[in-house]
């Protein structure tokens, strides 16, 4: 089963590095430049508070049907018609909390016009992804893996259309931003809906209560847990908005402009998620000892995730600055904090996937529910006093609480064994990128020259300090995975 993880996992990136860095970097980067922080602040701030209540559409029935038709290959088509007539209904739910609770925001007029794009963006992608759930449940990773782009690729190509060609004689604002997103996830869901059920022989659709209240049933402790850990992954942009009457939309724009860097490469971490839940789920199913692959997926997200983290936090003078033009050491200051936070979410991919895997979702909610309560009251306390910087603190101690509670659950759980060796080696690797993200700064190198140093020292140390045992490659490599 590592194998098979490494060499979908190659593939999976890949991919999304090819797409979804130009995205962030690129389109996404160049409408916050042109729209400046008070408007695109506006659009952040209605992004997230959409998010606040995005898991109503769901109830957990991604997660909780990758899980289960995973382990078994009838579930797809006996539960089908029922899973989408539970999204349906939730969809409209979905809309009227979010529009109902909309009133007691201070948004003005376009922001309501925002409103309604994005909470249809949600919908549209919410089906991709249960749509997709049933590709990956069935082993088609990296089917699954080329769908992941689809809308980001094809949003791309709309957005760069308005940026350059002008069609309706300016270019691309925050409003022509969403619709491209819009007609880019309209599309995907076409291909996932038509790939999902392409194994399918028949579809019955049917109207059947009863088995939509019995799958309810079995999937809310799903929905709690996404109900929870998303209220505390975007409650700070709402409420740096919200608390700060004078200048809150700003302060929610500098929040954004990390915070989308930080998306950026959340966004590579999340597909270890993405292909560890469907693999541990039969693991379990089938009671495989699952020690080797959490340690190994947990080894190669540490390495990545602290090398971008100690990678960004030491040049992000040089760079940040060439991506938006009013970037100073504010900005700069908490695009680091919110850097240094991205390596314990990455902890959270591997660890928190395999208590949903095992089934653990009371011990889970509990986690996740004291989560919230952490970064509820110190976003309360910091924003008043300390504005987007506030939030970026409360984020950094909250993920890190979560991380830690969780690698202590699994290992408990589990009987996995603490390793003195391996953590050695991966401690010693951090401490060396420091050194050699230090010894570039003496010198004076640029960003490029810089990262390519620090990029190879990092391979090198990779392989050198074997992180990850040399038989996994060679395996690898022999399978051909």
């Amino acid at each position: 089963m590592r194998q098979k993880f490494l060499g979908n996992l190659i593939f999976l990136i890949l991919a999304n590095l090819l797409v979804k860095p130009f995205w962030i970097l690129g389109i996404d980067r160049y409408v916050q430049n042109h729209s400046g922080p008070m408007l695109y602040g506006a659009y952040f701030a209605v992004f997230n508070f959409t998010f606040l209540f995005h898991i109503v559409l769901d109830a957990g029935i991604n997660n909780f049907n990758n899980t289960e038709a995973s382990r078994d290959n009838n579930f797809i088509a006996a539960y089908a018609s029922a899973m989408l007539n539970i999204k349906v209904l939730f969809s409209l739910l979905y809309v009227a909390i979010t529009v109902g609770l909309a009133w007691f925001t201070a948004f003005d007029g376009l922001q309501y016009k925002m409103l309604y794009w994005l909470m249809l963006n949600l919908i549209l992608l919410n089906f991709v992804l249960y749509f997709r759930s049933n590709i990956a449940a069935t082993q088609r990773y990296r089917l699954d893996s080329m769908l992941s782009i689809t809308d980001r690729l094809l949003a791309i190509i709309f957005c760069s259309v308005l940026i350059y060609f002008h069609p309706w004689g300016r270019t691309i604002d925050v409003m022509h931003f969403i619709y491209a997103q819009t007609l880019a996830l309209l599309i995907t869901l076409l291909m996932a809906m038509v790939l999902s059920f392409s194994r399918s022989k028949v579809f019955n659709y049917s109207l059947d209560f009863s088995l939509m209240k019995k799958l309810l049933k079995r999937s809310y402790p799903f929905a709690i847990i996404g109900i929870l850990m998303t209220l505390y992954y975007r409650l700070d942009g709402v409420m740096i908005e919200q608390m700060l009457p004078i200048d809150g939309k700003e302060q929610a724009g500098i929040y954004a402009a990390s915070y989308r860097l930080f998306d950026a490469t959340n966004m590579i971490a999340y597909l270890f998620a993405t292909l560890l839940l469907p693999m541990f789920s039969v693991m379990i199913a089938k009671r495989e000892n699952v020690e080797d692959l959490t340690k190994t997926a947990a080894k190669l997200l540490f390495a990545g995730s602290v090398f971008v983290a100690i990678l960004s936090f030491f040049f992000a003078e040089q760079w940040m600055p060439l991506l938006y033009h009013q970037a100073d050491g504010y900005w700069i200051n908490i695009f680091k904090l919110l850097m240094i936070s991205f390596v314990a979410v990455s902890m959270t991919y591997v660890y928190g996937t395999l208590l949903t895997a095992g089934g653990h979702l009371k011990l889970f909610n509990i986690l996740a529910f004291l989560g919230l309560v952490i970064n509820f009251s110190l976003n309360l306390f910091l924003i008043p006093h300390y504005k987007a910087a506030g939030a970026t603190w409360a984020t950094l101690i909250t993920q890190f609480f979560i991380a830690g509670a969780q690698m202590y659950l699994v290992y408990r759980k589990y009987h996995f064994k603490v390793v003195v060796k391996d953590t050695f080696k991966l401690m010693s690797y951090t401490a060396l990128l420091i050194v050699f993200c230090i010894i570039c700064l003496h010198f004076h190198l640029p960003f490029i020259s810089a990262a390519v140093i620090i990029s190879l020292s990092a391979l090198v140390l990779f392989f050198v300090l074997k992180i990850i045992p040399l038989n996994a490659y060679q395996l690898f490599l022999k399978k051909g995975a």
